[in-house]
């Protein structure tokens, strides 16, 4: 009988597998190699490099503009009323990274303002912290589902020279899918979710998924469960 070039026997089950397979659809179990060693060194040095420069700056760690930082909270407000009154949305086709992550950042000071204003003794501030709060609901509720659908076409252009397919679904762009080779091992998978946490949470996607294959079985990541899980319409930083 002929030898199929295009499988070879798991060294583990003895179940016929495509040759490339780095990981046996039957057992499951993964037979490293030096070149999958060395491939798999590639990715992780890839996966930092992309991910610190998709993480936007944390507006909690990162100090405001000096025109706003010097304001009083009641300017502040006004300011930040101002600004969502006449908001130009950055979530477009031609969006850079730094675009995106710009406006996730205003959205976090704009929370900032919200929360100073509402634990004022002012009831003029506490009404135009509602009044902004009112606003920026209905601009995120809009913005972060285009945000998420730009951020992922970014991530999807960047990855596919790794041979890493990412897909974003559902009716509000919240569920993000990765498939590569490189998700054959769970740690591989671990490390890659640990590393894009703080995009995740900031782009507030609900769901991410690992395949190592498109039809493998999915590790999936439920990013409602996390404590500091804000859903699009939230405002008030926990």
């Amino acid at each position: 009988m002929t030898p199929n070039p295009s499988t070879k026997p798991c060294k583990f089950c003895q179940a016929e597998i495509p040759t490339n397979s780095v990981k046996c659809p039957k057992c499951k179990k993964i037979e490293w190699t030096k070149r999958n060693i060395a491939l798999t060194a590639i990715f992780a040095l890839f996966f930092s490099w992309l991910f610190i420069s998709l993480i936007p700056d944390s507006p909690s760690e990162s100090p405001a503009p000096y025109s706003f930082a010097q304001e009083s909270i009641k300017n502040r407000l006004a300011l930040g009323i101002s600004g969502a009154n006449t908001f130009t949305s950055y979530a477009t086709p031609t969006s850079t990274i730094d675009d995106l992550n710009a406006e996730v950042a205003l959205f976090g000071y704009w929370a900032g303002y919200v929360a100073e204003g509402k634990a004022s003794s002012s009831t003029e501030e506490v009404a135009s912290a509602k009044e902004l709060e009112k606003k920026v609901i209905a601009i995120q509720t809009k913005e972060f589902p285009k945000l998420r659908k730009e951020v992922t076409r970014f991530m999807r252009d960047t990855l596919w020279e790794g041979d890493i397919e990412v897909k974003v679904s559902g009716t509000k762009n919240e569920t993000l899918t990765l498939i590569g080779a490189y998700f054959a091992a769970n740690a591989n998978i671990k490390k890659t979710n640990d590393t894009l946490y703080p995009i995740l949470s900031g782009y507030r996607f609900q769901t991410v998924r690992y395949a190592w294959y498109d039809g493998a079985d999915w590790q999936v990541f439920d990013m409602t469960k996390n404590t500091g899980y804000l859903k699009d319409e939230s405002v008030a930083k926990k």
